[in-house]
């Protein structure tokens, strides 16, 4: 707390809580971490060229996979969700 002026008959105060700037400033780090954290998950398929192969791409905060997978693989694939 700031005192901004000191009359006999008044007193203004400035009040900046920055204990709440921090602990918002930590939210909004946090709540962009979220979809970092759970990473990116992409398949795409090259189907007019020999081989025919997809590529899966698993993105996450400090890495990067890839997997190449022929398409006769993938014909007979369940898809399954978490």
């Amino acid at each position: 707390m700031q005192i901004l002026e000191h009359i006999d008959d008044s007193l203004r105060l400035r009040d900046r809580p920055r204990l709440l700037w921090f602990l918002g400033g930590l939210f909004l780090l946090a709540s962009g971490a979220i979809p970092v954290a759970f990473g990116h998950h992409e398949l795409l398929c090259q189907r007019q060229t020999e081989p025919l192969t997809c590529v899966l791409t698993n993105t996450y905060a400090l890495h990067q996979q890839r997997l190449n997978i022929p398409i006769a693989n993938l014909r007979r694939a369940h898809l399954r969700a978490k």
